[in-house]
């Protein structure tokens, strides 16, 4: 999971968890989670649009190119 906020990256964590999921990662920024990702592969991925300013998409391309489904989560809405 790529959050910059930490509440709801817990109360996320805690859903999956609820839901089956053992592990769950954490990473609040770009280079934190490039750096998850050139040592662990994820079964699949919750993305955060805009982290503080920065934007997922390097993410989003590296999780892709690896085969990893992905969902990205935003409280932006259609018009954001």
């Amino acid at each position: 999971m790529v959050e910059d906020e930490a509440l709801v990256s817990f109360l996320v964590e805690d859903l999956l968890r609820e839901l089956g999921c053992a592990d769950v990662w954490h990473a609040g920024r770009v280079d934190d989670a490039l750096d998850l990702l050139s040592s662990r592969k994820p079964d699949a991925a919750i993305l955060d649009v805009n982290l503080a300013g920065e934007l997922v998409y390097p993410v989003a391309e590296r999780l892709q190119a690896d085969a990893v489904p992905l969902v990205f989560a935003t409280g932006y809405g259609r018009g954001g």
